[in-house]
Protein backbone atom coordinates (compact mmCIF):
# COMPACT_ATOMS: atom_id res chain seq x y z
CA UNK A 1 0.00 0.00 0.00
CA UNK A 2 1.38 3.28 -0.91
CA UNK A 3 0.97 6.42 1.34
CA UNK A 4 -0.34 9.71 -0.12
CA UNK A 5 2.47 12.50 1.29
CA UNK A 6 -0.76 14.45 2.53
CA UNK A 7 -1.37 11.92 5.27
CA UNK A 8 -0.28 11.63 8.25
CA UNK A 9 1.19 9.00 10.07
CA UNK A 10 0.08 8.33 13.73
CA UNK A 11 3.69 8.96 15.03
CA UNK A 12 2.89 12.35 13.42
CA UNK A 13 -0.20 12.54 14.92
CA UNK A 14 1.36 11.32 18.59
CA UNK A 15 4.09 13.93 17.77
CA UNK A 16 1.25 16.90 17.86
CA UNK A 17 -0.90 15.97 20.45
CA UNK A 18 2.46 15.87 22.72
CA UNK A 19 3.19 19.08 22.02
CA UNK A 20 -0.62 20.78 22.50
CA UNK A 21 -0.55 18.52 25.72
CA UNK A 22 3.25 20.10 26.42
CA UNK A 23 1.61 23.32 25.74
CA UNK A 24 -1.32 22.91 27.46
CA UNK A 25 -0.09 21.96 30.76
CA UNK A 26 3.19 23.91 31.21
CA UNK A 27 1.39 26.84 32.37
CA UNK A 28 -1.12 25.05 34.19
CA UNK A 29 1.52 23.11 36.41
CA UNK A 30 3.28 26.76 36.65
CA UNK A 31 -0.05 28.41 38.19
CA UNK A 32 -0.95 25.63 40.20
CA UNK A 33 2.64 25.92 41.84
CA UNK A 34 2.57 29.55 42.06
CA UNK A 35 -0.94 29.04 44.04
CA UNK A 36 0.20 26.65 46.21
CA UNK A 37 3.39 28.68 47.21
CA UNK A 38 0.91 31.78 47.75
CA UNK A 39 -1.08 29.30 50.19
CA UNK A 40 1.75 27.97 51.95
CA UNK A 41 2.16 31.71 52.72
CA UNK A 42 -0.94 32.64 53.69
CA UNK A 43 -0.70 30.06 56.22
CA UNK A 44 2.26 30.64 57.75
CA UNK A 45 1.11 34.13 57.90
CA UNK A 46 -2.30 33.26 59.73
CA UNK A 47 -0.60 31.02 62.15
CA UNK A 48 1.79 33.46 63.15
CA UNK A 49 -1.08 35.63 64.04
CA UNK A 50 -2.82 32.92 65.73
CA UNK A 51 0.45 33.11 67.95
CA UNK A 52 0.74 36.67 68.53
CA UNK A 53 -3.62 36.67 69.25
CA UNK A 54 -3.00 33.55 71.70
CA UNK A 55 0.23 35.37 73.55
CA UNK A 56 -1.94 38.94 73.97
CA UNK A 57 -4.87 36.98 75.27
CA UNK A 58 -2.57 35.35 77.58
CA UNK A 59 -0.87 38.64 78.74
CA UNK A 60 -3.85 40.13 79.20
CA UNK A 61 -5.80 37.12 80.95
CA UNK A 62 -2.22 37.29 83.28
CA UNK A 63 -3.03 41.59 83.80
CA UNK A 64 -6.44 40.71 85.05
CA UNK A 65 -5.67 38.12 87.29
CA UNK A 66 -2.82 40.19 88.88
CA UNK A 67 -5.08 43.17 89.49
CA UNK A 68 -6.71 42.95 92.67
CA UNK A 69 -10.63 44.10 93.17
CA UNK A 70 -10.91 45.79 96.92
CA UNK A 71 -14.35 47.04 98.20
CA UNK A 72 -14.52 50.07 100.36
CA UNK A 73 -16.32 48.25 103.02
CA UNK A 74 -18.82 50.55 103.66
CA UNK A 75 -22.35 50.33 102.26
CA UNK A 76 -24.75 53.01 101.43
CA UNK A 77 -27.33 54.30 103.97
CA UNK A 78 -29.36 55.61 101.20
CA UNK A 79 -30.27 54.25 97.30
CA UNK A 80 -29.26 56.26 94.79
CA UNK A 81 -30.80 59.29 93.12
CA UNK A 82 -32.86 58.20 90.45
CA UNK A 83 -33.86 60.91 87.60
CA UNK A 84 -37.51 61.34 88.14
CA UNK A 85 -37.43 60.01 91.82
CA UNK A 86 -39.98 57.89 91.51
CA UNK A 87 -43.52 57.11 91.47
CA UNK A 88 -45.48 59.70 93.19
CA UNK A 89 -46.88 57.95 96.79
CA UNK A 90 -50.87 59.48 95.23
CA UNK A 91 -50.05 57.24 91.96
CA UNK A 92 -48.94 54.16 93.97
CA UNK A 93 -51.56 54.55 96.23
CA UNK A 94 -54.49 54.86 93.68
CA UNK A 95 -52.50 51.95 91.97
CA UNK A 96 -54.20 49.29 94.12
CA UNK A 97 -57.33 50.02 93.10
CA UNK A 98 -57.23 50.88 89.90
CA UNK A 99 -56.28 46.45 89.83
CA UNK A 100 -59.04 45.97 91.85
CA UNK A 101 -58.02 45.43 95.16
CA UNK A 102 -59.41 46.37 98.40
CA UNK A 103 -58.00 49.75 100.04
CA UNK A 104 -59.47 48.82 103.52
CA UNK A 105 -56.97 45.50 103.49
CA UNK A 106 -54.17 48.01 103.16
CA UNK A 107 -55.28 50.91 105.30
CA UNK A 108 -54.39 49.17 108.42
Amino acid sequence: MKQDDMEETVLDMVKKLRAYADAVHGPTHARIAALETHMRKLEDKMEENHKQLREEIKEGFLQISAVQVKGSGTTRKHPPEREGKGIPRAKLWSFPCDCGESKRRWDG
